[in-house]
Order: structure tokens, then C-alpha cells, then sequence
């Protein structure tokens, strides 16, 4: 190695929150540590340029291959975290992987192993293609084994992006001569073979500058033959070098093994390697694969990584399951099983990080959105994995879905494992659940374990007694405290994940169970779209078919099963002549997100008009109320009516509905939630229905008990649930809820008679009996109904008790967060999930009592009475813990037990507002009301001039307008809780004492916080629990700062201070790079690059987004600022200040921001609860375009704008602020440009590095208002 390129020691032991642990080698362009991230406390490997002042092109080719790396985020390429400087001295932070490189791997490898590993690295060099990334240098020693099995491809340190542009590399000429092709890849820590050390030492040559057209750069045992003739290096190229090096790991040597330079050179420009079929044993296919990539002729290899790639996952899949049904490898609406996992592509990842869990966790739980692919992954994902050995050899596994009967479901999936009587399984399990597991474990024996796995979890909520409920939840609590042996796996769909906690044992083990599963990336969604058909050797048209097909799910909500839907469909219609999917069969479905409505509705227009109308009423009867899937029983359908029966058929044979095997015959339900979700016909018929469905849910519980309970007349239904239940159309009932209703009529009116003739017949009744036998009667249903009114009584006493005890905790917790002892608040708010519960618990203890109460006589205005005490009582409880339809239910029964209305009218008493203000001024009264889709709209309800007191206000979210001459407007967001009265008295402040472009924000309360789950809370948007808090009044600007305010900033510093102080962004970078200069003229010049082209222009001029179709040019000087660190905002701010620009300027504390933001309720976004793409400036405002990336001018999105009139707090640029949580800490607010909608929620924070500097972060001035 030349002396302009000897290696140095790292510059500093530690820095920038990394500390070196120990040298690990050389990489192609500098020296590699194992070092210790300290704030995310992991291991990291960092990488310094190998020179001790390294010079401007050796600077930028270091970027080169960080920018080139860190645009690929792929499972088979080392990941980059961090770029930057220290001491002048550039390095790369990536992943540490733990794991072997394939240099170091033992030679010849088996086949089997080798396609692993090609699998792997294919789809890595694919993702990388894709983005426009040549490796350029893949060997044995740039390529590693990990230690969990995936392969990864690493060091692109020869890197060359193939859509270079302004900010990359400038353009030349000169052609390097062969004699220097090794280049620093030479010094690379590898050992190879002796022979190829050898070749390696004798051929050392000084690096060049930078990989430029023309140049021969490589490692010459692995170079494609173009690439030694000085030719530009290619994908073919790559492709040839990972042949090459798949060549040496199955054979043991390269495919041309030379001694001297000059001799490679000759036999890779000559002559073919030998056929590798020929050299070692190998899978015919395989080696031919491989043959195919050495072709000298490049025209003649794999077109493309992703077509080298299908080739291997074809030859995979083949081997993982020769035997897997090829009627059709796609889905459609159904879960893959375990016999498909052949065809289970994308998931990977996930499989590999659930079965690491399953080695330390009893119960782990998938959660997710519908659709995103839960039960798929577990079926033919985690279940084989496990079987097959994962975990160690002798596992068994054991699937169910709860269903109406969970203890029953859990009994028929663990008998055929015990060997008992399923109705003895179940006995046990209810009578002795501990005693289950302690038998599973001697069945399984000394070796091997077993696996139970629950799908939809969430049925133990939507459609089981809540009782077997319990009784199910507390044998799970033993199986997975049964040691290692026994693992538990569930799925539940997202918005059901709170409501499972009141279960028994299930609030202790969410918090650690929780396995979020995100949707598929489009790397994911690329391999699930071409992996099934690759698999049997068919191919999709163009490569622009499956760019369609991936895009359309990756922007849909829940998109996964259309995809499998409408690929389903196209496996159909495919040319099986040319074993081709194309695109005109798409188009012919209409697309992705057309093709299951279509089909759905081409399947009922199929059924004749009598056979529509069950097909309706066999619909609505497998949803439930929560809009989930509910399974029924044929019989239950078809009441052995030949058209119902003959509709069913139809519905199964047209895949909307599922038949499975049963017990008790067949059970029959909706395919898949993506019909309930996007078909509008069936969206319809249940937005006609939703004030039955609640009732039916009701009533389908109560046969449930009636039956448990051996049809006693006790459990039939009375009175005002009679007169609930009269909204229902019998005849669309399911037999089993029809006949409840039918006996409960028939038994109230058979009371009704007895009670007529007891008033006639009293005196010859106590003629004949002495009155004993009816008295007797009577006596004995008072008896019973006192003992369960007094149970009740007492379950409620208990009920507010534990009550009383959360509202204390929640208070406690509340004032501790608001103080800043987070630890403390967290351990108290914990205490608080606990107690709710407990309470939870309790009022269901109550309910139950007074339920029974109630159906043995309905009559008593005691029991009518506590029971909508506690009907009431719980609506509260249920409205604190924010369970709002459980909130709205409970207030629609109230209405049947509050005999004169009294608790209605607590529940909807209006509050008062008296409003005051100085000086007098016109007032306007306004309230915040839902459109129904996420938005907010105002309506006026009074106008004024000074004070008044409002009354009669409905409880909600308000806005009062205050407006004086020669005062600053005034903007008063508040909420109004039921019954309150409250005071507002406003001080208009001068105008001249409100700076141009700030708002003044009155003293009030507001929420801060989420009412997010606590993983989101917690994890996510990293704050505290949704609560009230007020501030003092304050300035706040209605914009961000501006690189024209920053300029002013600049303009006015000492030319030292102002170098400290420009705006400035790394070359490199996640979120790319940024540059502010003066021109000797004095002009200003913006260099920005959002993704992978620079954006320039001096004032003046605009800048202009390549593909954008909107807002596509724009002055930048009025961008929000950003490249600036927190250090940097507080001496702006102070600048401000100093001057009288702006008095008391600061940085906004965030307690500030987010009321600024939200006003006075808890909306997520500033103007609602939905943000579209056109609302602000996100992700997917301009399409997700990478070239149409990249800040907009301030207030370029007024939709998004606050209740008090400030602009872009969602989306733009992140905005320091000042922490409330930890005293001295900053924190960005508002989500970018570049993250998605839910990083731009008004409650989100994010945390980073006070000096960092980043494209994505700017700022806005608060400023104090001195009394």
C-alpha cells in the first residue's frame, strides 16, 4: 500500500456516543472496529478512511460507498446506521454482524447450504440493482454467513450508483491500465487460498481516486471478463462475480485458478470455466444456474439479478416441498397453511425473529392490522419452522380458533395429544386447567416440545360467553408457565389488542408477548408477488406488471389479501403456452383493488333474486358487531331450508364463504375481513343493520347461557330486553337465537296470563290450596331475585371501590408525570392498568348478578334501578379508559332501565360557559363537530359583544374568537365536559405587542398525551398518557423559521460565529445533504439533495422537484430552515431576543407546541383526526416520488392548519423544542416531509442527538409574554 493510503488508528477511543472495543479488520477503504453504540446500547462496526489526511477524492469515494449502502435497507445487505466526521476524519456506523465470512467457510460446501446462501445473496444484489447500485467487488470475503443463517453482502466500498447526478462524483475520463486493477481491494482482511494470497501480494497497486468510467477495479479472481478488458462494469458483471463465487464455494477453488496476473487474465478473457457439474456434485440446475453467470459473453447471463434470483428461490421451493398442490400457488383470500409454505414468500425475516422468541418466551402474540398477514405468517411460517426442528427435534404443534366455544376448540386441538375424550379434555380444563400442561409434558417426553397456536384471538371477545372466556384465558396461563417445553403463539388483530387485557392473566403477559407485525415492505410484497409463480416456472409480462402489483398494495390499507385475491385470479387467467402472467388479464379484473368487489359481486349477481336475499341475511349473520368474522354452523344458516342451504353452496363455491369441518357438522365463515372491509355491497347492507347488530350480539349471549344453563326459564329474556329485541326481524334470525326469542315471548306471556288469572282467581285458588302453592311460588322467585340483588349490591360496592382506588392512581400518576419523575409515573401508571382491570372484573361480577336479577323479574324497580346505576357507572369507567363504543353501548341499554330519564340527563347535562374578556370585544362561539371521516368542521352557536354566560352547551370541543381594534385576534380552543361550569376571561393584548407572523395563545388546559395502546405510547410516540395540562399565555409563530429569516440571522454574525452557524447537512445520510454558501456577489446558494439528486439555486431563483405534477418550483428562501442543531435554534432564538425582533424569543416548550398544535381535545392531527396526502407535506404527498421528496414553502398547506392559526405542525420539517419530560433534553415535534402520517401526529416526539443535523430538522420561535 502507498503512503498516501496507510492505514491509521481510529482518531478518538470515544465519540459522538461510540466507544472502539477492538480492531477487526480492513475493509476496501479503511481501517474496521467492533465498537459499543452507547445511547442504544448494541454493538456496531465502524469504519475510518484509511489515510491520515485523507484527500477530497478519497474523501468522496468513502461517501461514495456510504451513499451507496445506505440507500439499500434489505435483510441480505449490511444495514448503515450513521455517517459522519470526527477530527476531520470521515466513518461509516453499521450493523455488527455476528457470523462468518464465506472466505473463511469450510470448501467445498454442501449444495444444499450453497443454495441458501445463494438465495440470500441474490436477493440482496437484486434490492441493490434495483436502486441503482453496482457491488463491483463481490468475493468470498464481502460476503458473510450469520449467525441466525442469513447471508449478507458487504463492503461496498467499489460501489458505483448508476444514476449519477449533481453532488456526486464529476465526470472523467482517463482509462486505468489492467496492470493496476486490483485497487485497495487487495488489503482487504480476508485470507483466501495460498495461492490466491500470493496472486494478491504480487499485484498491490496505489489506489485510485475514485471509481470512474473507464477504471478496472475489482478483485482479479472474481472479475468478469469485460471488466479485465477496461470495459464499465455492469449488473452483468456482478452477476458474473457471484457466480464466481458460489463456483468456489461448491467446488473449492475459483473458477480460473491462477498462479501469475497475466495467466488469470488470459483464462478469463479465453476460455470457459470448466462446467461445475463436471468439477463437483451438485444439483443439475443449480450448477447450470451457475455456468449461466460465468458465460463470457455477458448477453448471455441472467438479464438481471431479480431474473438470477427467481431462478434460486425456483430451485428452493422445489426442494422445501416437492410435493406442495400446484392448482394454484396463490391464496386468494385464504391463509397459507403449512403443506403451502413453499409458495410463502416476503415473511422470512419475521419467521426467523419469532422462532428466536420462542426460544425464550412462553406466548408470544402477532398483532396487527386486518390483513397484513398474522395467520399466514404463523401457519406456514412459524408452525413448519417448528416442526421441521427449529427449536430442536420432537416438536409438535397444535392450531385453533376460539370460535363461540374456546374451551371446546382448545379441548379438539389438545385431545388427539393427550389421548382423551375431547368431552373429558374440557372438563379438565375448566375443573383443573393446571393439570393439562403437566400432561402435555409427559406426552412430549424427555425431547421435544410442543406448540399451541391461536388463531384470532380476538373471537374470545367478539363472540364467546364471557365466562368460557375466562375459563379459557386461565388454562393458557398455565400452559405458558409450564416451562420450556410448551410455547403459546396468537394472533389478534390490532384494535382488539386493549380489550383483551380485563381477561384473566392477560394484562400481566401483553406487554411482554407483543410481536407487532408491520405490513410488507415492497422488497417483501416483490417476493410474494413473484416467488409462487417463479416456483413453477412461470414469469410475470414486464417488469413494469410487477411494479404495478407491488405499488398498488404497499399504498392501500390492509392490501395483502386483495394482492392474494387478484394474483389468485391472474394464476387463472395466465397464457399457459408461454407459462406468462400479463398484463392485460390485470386490467381485464380491474386492477388489484377492483378485482375482489368484482368478484363478489359477479357471485351474487349469479344467485337468483330469493337466493340474494339469503344471501344477505347469511352475511350479516357472520359479522358481528365489531365488523369481525363470526363463525356459524350450516344448520345454524340454513334451518334445513332448501334455498338457504342451496345459497350457501353457491356462496362457497364462489370462495366468498369458507366451509370447515366440524363436530357438529359444518362451520361456515367469511373467507377473509378484506370483504367485510372493501366490498361495498356487504359495507352497505351492515351500515343498514348497525342498530341491530349490538341487539343480535346480545341476544346470540344469551342462548349461549340458556343453553348452558339447560334451558332453564330463569335465563329467557323479559320486559324491556323483549321490547329491545322487537326491532329484529325473527325471520332472519339463525334458528338457535329464534327459538330463545320465540320461548322468551311465549313464557312472558304465559306470566302475563297468570297474572290476569291469579286477580280472578285468587279466591277459588285459595279455596282449593289455602293460597300455600302460589304464595309459595312467589315467595320463592322474591327469594332468588333478593339473593342476586344483594350480590349484585354488594359486586357494585366492590365496583366503586375499585373505582375510586383508579381514579386516585390516575391522578397520582398524572401530577408525577407532569412533575418529570417519569420512572415514578410509569411504575404508578402501571398500577393503574392494573386496577382497571380489576374494575373491569368487578363490574362484570355486578353485571352478571343483576343480569340474572333482572330475568327472573324484570318487574322490580329496585333491580331496574341498580341496574342502570350500574349501566351508568360503567359508561364512565368505560369513557375514562377511552373504550368509547363499549361507552356508547352501555348508554344505548341505559335507556331501557332509567325509568324517568334521571341518568340520561346526568349523562347529557350541558355545561356553562361564562366568558369575560378586556378589553370589551366581539365574540364568536363556535364548536368543533365531525364529519364522520376524520374531520373537523366549526359551527357557529353564539355571537356577542363583551361578557355573557352561555349556557346549554352540549359537551364537546369549542372555539371562541375574541376580536378588538386595535387588538391582536384571539383564539380560545377549550372543552367542555358534561355539567361543567367554567369561567374563560380573556386579556386581548395590544396589537403592536403580537410581532408580525406570531400568534398570541391565551392561558387554558388542554390534553397532552396519547390515548394510543401503551405499546404505541410507549415505543412509538415515546410520551405520556393522555391527560389535562395547562399553560401560561405565550407567542408562538404561525410559520416555521425560514432559510430567509436564517439569512437575516446570518447576515447580522461576525464571520466566525456565522461559519458555526450555517445551515449544513453531511454529503451523506439517510435523509441527504444540505448546503448554504455565500457567493463572493454577496448571493446566497441553497444546495439540497432530499434523496439521490442535488436541488440548487441562488436567491432569487426557485427550486424546481423533477416529479412533482404539483407545487413543483418554489422559492426556497421561503423553505422552513433545517440542518441546523438545537444549539443552533437557541442562539437564533436568543438573536431574536437580543435585538427586540422578537422579546423573550425561545425555543417552544413542547408542552406549548402540542397545544398550539391540537387546541384543546384530543385530535390527532391539528385540524382532526385523518390527514390526507394533500393536508400537509409528507410522504405521500407528492406520491412517494424519490425526486419529488423534499421541503415546500411555509403554510403551503392550509387544510392542516391549528385551531389558533398556525401553519405546518404536521409533516415539513421536525421542530426543536424543548422536553417536558426530562429536564434539559430537546426533542423534535411534527413529523417531515420524508416520514409517514403517523410520525405527524400532534402527540408523536422523537428524541435525538442534540447536535445532530438533518435535512428533516428545523425549527419555530416561541416567546414568553411578560405580565
Amino acid at each position: 500500500m502507498s503512503a498516501s493510503a496507510k492505514t491509521v488508528s481510529a482518531p478518538l477511543e470515544e465519540f459522538d456516543g461510540y466507544r472502539l472495543v477492538r480492531p477487526i479488520g480492513r475493509g476496501t477503504m479503511g481501517q474496521v472496529y467492533l465498537a459499543h453504540d452507547t445511547l442504544l446500547d448494541r454493538s456496531v462496526a465502524v469504519k475510518f478512511i484509511a489515510a491520515v489526511d485523507p484527500n477530497p477524492e478519497q474523501r468522496e469515494r468513502f461517501f461514495l460507498e456510504a451513499r451507496a449502502v445506505a440507500r439499500l435497507q434489505h435483510p441480505n445487505v449490511v444495514t448503515i446506521y450513521r455517517v459522519g466526521e470526527a477530527l476531520g476524519q470521515p466513518y461509516l456506523i453499521s450493523e455488527f454482524v455476528r457470523g462468518e465470512t464465506l472466505d473463511r467457510l469450510a470448501k467445498p460446501a454442501p449444495w444444499q447450504r450453497a443454495l441458501r446462501i445463494a438465495q440470500g445473496l441474490a436477493r440482496g444484489l437484486a434490492a441493490a440493482h434495483r436502486s441503482g447500485v453496482l457491488h463491483r467487488d463481490i468475493k468470498p470475503a464481502n460476503a458473510i454467513l450469520s449467525d441466525d443463517g442469513e447471508a449478507k453482502l458487504l463492503d461496498f466500498g467499489l460501489a458505483k450508483l448508476m444514476d449519477l447526478r449533481p453532488f456526486d462524483l464529476p465526470a472523467a475520463e482517463p482509462v486505468i491500465p489492467a496492470s493496476a486493477a486490483l485497487d485497495a481491494t487487495i488489503d482487504l482482511p480476508a485470507r483466501p487460498p495460498d495461492n490466491v494470497a500470493a496472486l494478491v501480494a504480487r499485484t498491490s497497486s496505489p489506489p485510485v481516486s475514485a471509481t470512474l468510467p473507464g477504471a478496472v477495479m475489482g478483485t482479479p479472481l472474481y472479475m468478469a471478463p469485460e471488466v479485465w478488458r477496461a470495459e464499465p462494469a455492469s449488473f452483468r458483471s456482478d452477476i458474473y462475480s457471484l457466480g464466481a463465487l458460489l463456483y468456489h464455494l461448491l467446488s473449492g477453488h475459483p473458477p480460473h485458478d491462477r498462479g501469475q496476473m497475466q495467466d488469470l487474465r488470459a483464462a478469463v478473457l479465453d476460455s470457459d470455466a470448466k462446467p461445475l457439474a463436471e468439477v463437483c456434485a451438485v444439483e443439475p440446475r443449480f450448477a447450470a444456474a451457475i455456468d449461466r453467470c460465468l458465460r463470457r459473453d455477458a448477453s448471455e447471463r441472467f438479464a438481471s439479478a431479480d431474473e438470477l434470483r427467481e431462478a434460486f428461490d425456483q430451485l428452493g421451493a422445489a426442494r422445501r416441498h416437492s410435493s406442495a398442490a400446484t392448482e394454484n400457488p396463490y391464496q386468494g383470500l385464504q391463509a397459507f397453511q403449512a403443506r403451502d409454505r413453499a409458495f410463502f414468500f416476503g415473511r422470512d425475516g419475521a419467521v426467523r425473529e419469532l422462532v428466536e422468541r420462542l426460544r425464550s418466551e412462553p406466548f408470544t402474540l402477532i398483532v396487527g392490522d386486518s390483513g397484513v398477514g398474522k395467520s399466514s405468517l404463523a401457519r406456514a411460517g412459524v408452525i413448519p419452522a417448528v416442526e421441521e426442528g427449529a427449536l430442536g427435534e420432537g416438536w409438535k404443534a397444535a392450531t385453533l380458533v376460539p370460535s363461540r366455544h374456546p374451551v371446546a376448540a382448545l379441548a379438539a386441538a389438545l385431545s388427539p395429544h393427550l389421548g382423551g375424550d375431547e368431552g373429558e379434555v374440557a372438563r379438565q380444563i375448566v375443573r383443573d386447567p393446571a393439570e393439562v400442561p403437566r400432561a402435555l409434558r409427559q406426552k412430549v417426553g424427555g425431547a421435544g416440545g410442543f406448540l399451541l397456536f391461536i388463531d384470532q384471538l380476538e373471537e374470545i371477545i367478539t363472540q364467546s360467553d364471557p365466562s368460557e372466556a375466562a375459563d379459557f384465558c386461565r388454562a393458557l396461563g398455565w400452559m405458558w408457565s409450564a416451562g420450556p417445553s410448551l410455547r403459546v403463539v396468537a394472533t389478534v388483530r390490532g384494535d382488539f389488542l386493549t380489550r383483551l387485557a380485563p381477561l384473566p392473566g392477560m394484562a400481566e403477559q401483553i406487554g411482554r408477548a407483543l410481536y407487532l407485525l408491520r405490513p410488507l415492505s415492497r422488497e417483501g410484497i416483490r417476493e410474494a408477488v413473484i416467488g409462487p409463480a417463479a416456483s413453477l416456472g412461470v414469469r410475470f409480462e414486464s417488469e413494469d406488471l410487477i411494479r404495478m402489483l407491488v405499488e398498488s398494495t404497499a399504498t392501500a390499507e390492509g392490501g395483502l389479501p386483495l394482492l392474494q385475491f387478484a394474483l389468485a385470479e391472474l394464476w387463472s387467467a395466465r397464457d399457459r403456452e408461454a407459462a406468462t402472467i400479463r398484463t392485460s388479464a390485470l386490467e381485464a379484473m380491474g386492477g388489484v383493488a377492483g378485482a375482489l368487489a368484482r368478484h363478489a359481486d359477479s357471485v351474487l349477481n349469479g344467485l337468483r333474486p330469493d337466493q340474494r336475499d339469503q344471501a344477505r341475511r347469511i352475511f350479516l349473520e357472520l359479522v358481528t358487531s365489531d365488523r369481525t368474522r363470526a363463525r356459524r354452523s350450516e344448520t345454524e344458516l340454513t334451518a334445513s331450508d332448501p334455498t338457504a342451504k342451496a345459497t350457501l353452496d353457491g356462496l362457497v363455491r364462489g370462495r366468498l364463504l369458507v366451509a370447515h369441518d366440524a363436530n357438529d357438522g359444518a362451520a361456515v365463515d367469511i373467507a377473509h375481513e378484506a370483504l367485510i372491509r372493501d366490498w361495498p355491497a356487504l359495507r352497505r347492507w351492515l351500515d343498514d343493520t348497525v342498530d341491530q347488530r349490538a341487539v343480535r350480539d346480545r341476544v346470540s349471549r344469551a342462548v349461549v347461557e340458556w343453553e348452558r344453563l339447560g334451558f332453564e326459564r330463569e335465563a329467557l329474556w323479559r320486559g324491556p330486553q323483549l321490547a329491545e329485541a322487537a326491532r329484529l326481524d325473527l325471520e332472519e334470525l339463525p334458528p338457535r337465537e329464534r327459538r330463545f326469542l320465540e320461548a322468551s315471548h311465549k313464557a312472558q306471556r304465559r306470566a302475563r296470563l297468570t297474572r290476569r288469572l291469579a286477580i280472578v282467581a285468587v279466591p277459588v285458588v285459595l279455596a282449593l290450596v289455602g293460597g300455600g302453592i302460589w304464595l309459595d311460588t312467589r315467595a320463592e322467585l322474591r327469594a332468588k331475585v333478593d339473593a342476586r340483588l344483594e350480590t349484585g349490591r354488594a359486586a357494585l360496592e366492590a365496583s366503586r371501590h375499585s373505582a375510586s382506588a383508579l381514579d386516585q392512581a390516575r391522578k397520582q400518576a398524572f401530577a408525577l408525570f407532569d412533575a418529570r419523575e417519569i420512572e415514578a409515573a410509569e411504575r404508578t401508571w402501571s398500577r393503574v392498568l392494573d386496577l382497571r382491570t380489576q374494575v373491569a372484573q368487578d363490574y362484570a361480577s355486578a353485571t352478571r348478578e343483576l343480569e340474572t336479577a333482572f330475568s327472573l323479574d324484570g318487574s322490580r324497580s329496585d333491580v331496574r334501578s341498580l341496574f342502570g346505576d350500574m349501566l351508568l357507572e360503567r359508561a364512565y369507567v368505560a369513557e375514562d379508559a377511552g373504550r368509547l363504543l363499549e361507552r356508547d353501548e352501555l348508554v344505548q341499554r341505559l335507556a331501557l332501565f332509567d325509568d324517568g330519564g334521571a341518568r340520561r340527563r346526568r349523562w347529557s347535562a350541558p355545561a356553562t360557559l361564562a366568558i369575560g374578556c378586556s378589553p370589551e370585544a366581539s365574540v364568536e362561539v363556535h364548536r368543533y363537530l365531525s364529519d364522520g371521516r376524520g374531520r373537523l368542521r366549526l359551527e357557529q352557536v353564539r355571537s356577542f359583544s363583551g361578557s355573557a354566560q352561555v349556557q346549554d352547551l352540549e359537551p364537546g370541543s369549542y372555539l371562541v374568537v375574541f376580536r378588538a381594534k386595535g387588538r391582536a385576534q384571539v383564539a380560545a380552543p377549550l372543552r367542555l365536559a358534561r355539567g361543567e361550569r367554567l369561567a374563560l376571561d380573556v386579556q386581548l393584548p395590544p396589537a403592536e405587542s403580537v410581532p408580525e407572523g406570531y400568534v398570541y395563545v391565551p392561558p387554558g388546559r388542554f390534553l397532552f398525551g396519547s390515548a394510543a395502546s401503551e405499546e404505541q405510547r410507549r415505543s412509538f410516540y415515546k410520551t405520556v398518557p393522555i391527560h389535562a395540562r395547562t399553560t401560561d399565555g405565550y407567542l408562538i409563530a404561525r410559520h416555521e423559521t425560514t432559510f430567509a429569516d436564517w439569512i437575516a440571522f446570518l447576515e447580522a454574525l461576525p464571520p466566525k460565529e456565522r461559519a458555526k452557524r450555517l445551515p449544513r447537512v453531511a454529503r451523506v445520510g439517510f435523509t441527504g445533504a444540505l448546503e448554504l454558501k455565500q457567493g463572493p456577489d454577496g448571493k446566497w446558494r441553497l444546495s439540497v439533495q432530499p434523496t439521490s439528486r442535488n436541488l440548487s439555486a441562488r436567491e432569487g431563483e426557485v427550486i424546481a422537484y423533477p416529479s412533482r405534477k404539483t407545487a413543483a418550483s418554489q422559492d426556497w428562501l421561503n423553505f422552513p430552515v433545517s440542518g441546523v442543531a438545537a444549539d443552533d435554534a437557541r442562539a437564533y432564538a436568543a438573536w431574536l431576543s437580543r435585538t427586540g425582533r422578537v422579546p423573550n424569543a425561545r425555543l417552544c416548550d413542547e408542552v406549548e407546541w402540542e397545544r398550539a398544535a391540537r387546541g384543546a381535545d384530543e385530535r390527532q392531527f391539528p385540524h382532526g383526526d385523518a390527514l390526507d396526502p394533500e393536508d400537509a407535506n409528507i410522504d405521500q404527498t407528492y406520491g412517494k416520488e424519490p425526486l419529488a421528496f423534499g421541503p415546500d414553502t411555509v403554510g403551503l398547506h392550509p387544510a392542516s392548519r391549528s385551531p389558533f392559526g398556525v401553519d405546518d405542525m404536521a409533516g415539513n420539517v421536525w421542530e426543536w423544542t424543548a422536553s417536558a419530560l426530562v429536564p434539559g433534553e430537546t426533542v423534535v415535534r411534527g413529523g417531515s416531509f420524508y416520514h409517514d402520517q403517523n410520525s405527524s401526529h400532534s402527540e408523536n416526539r422523537e428524541v435525538p442527538e442534540a447536535s445532530i443535523r438533518d435535512l428533516t430538522v428545523g425549527l419555530r420561535v416561541c416567546a414568553s409574554v411578560l405580565r
